[in-house]
């Protein structure tokens, strides 16, 4: 996958993704920050919860909700931040595109995977981390502003995104399934 530049300078935007969940926050997220012209959400709500998004709005913040997105290389060539669960496509996604993000584990994930991969780039400086228990839609507004409005920081924490991302993995993992299986990977 690989992202282009994107057009911050229209307005910040930040893209959503995760669970239900999750996705209940968006609304009160959307009145707390309702006053911010300069803000944009994009949600993904998933097909089966798009009609309970439908109508979310601020009086000046744009609120797009779609069930889908099929080219997420796109949204995320537009967005400054991401919040959104920490699964493996998710994170391969979005550190491929250099997006800092507010990860969010899925807190019944089996072995707590996505609480390790959210820490794991919390470590590399490409993520913070909000947990689940206790998330409310005023500490994620606060949080999504404060990342927003830091220019240096959300530049540093893509680059950290960059450096940890591996584009090739699937041609990495090709060529040593290859070469275990006694072929030379081509």
């Amino acid at each position: 996958m690989s992202c282009s530049g994107s057009t911050k300078d229209a307005g910040r935007s930040s893209c959503w993704a995760g669970a239900r969940a999750l996705n209940e926050l968006p609304r009160e997220v959307a009145a707390t920050l309702t006053g911010r012209g300069d803000l944009q959400i994009l949600l993904a709500s998933g097909p089966a919860h798009e009609a309970i998004f439908t109508g979310m709005a601020g009086d000046e913040l744009l609120v797009r909700v779609v069930g889908t997105i099929d080219r997420m290389e796109l949204a995320l060539a537009l967005a400054d931040v991401a919040v959104s669960r920490a699964g493996a496509g998710h994170i391969a996604e979005l550190t491929a595109c250099g997006i800092p993000m507010i990860l969010v584990p899925y807190p019944h994930a089996t072995e707590h995977h996505q609480e390790a991969n959210a820490r794991e780039l919390e470590g590399a400086g490409a993520a913070e981390v909000a947990t689940e228990p206790g998330l409310t839609a005023d500490v994620l507004a606060r949080r999504i502003v404060a990342l927003v409005d830091d220019g240096p920081r959300r530049a540093r924490m893509a680059e950290a995104a960059k450096r940890w991302a591996r584009p090739d993995a699937d041609a990495r993992l090709a060529d040593l399934v290859a070469q275990t299986a006694g072929g030379d990977g081509r």
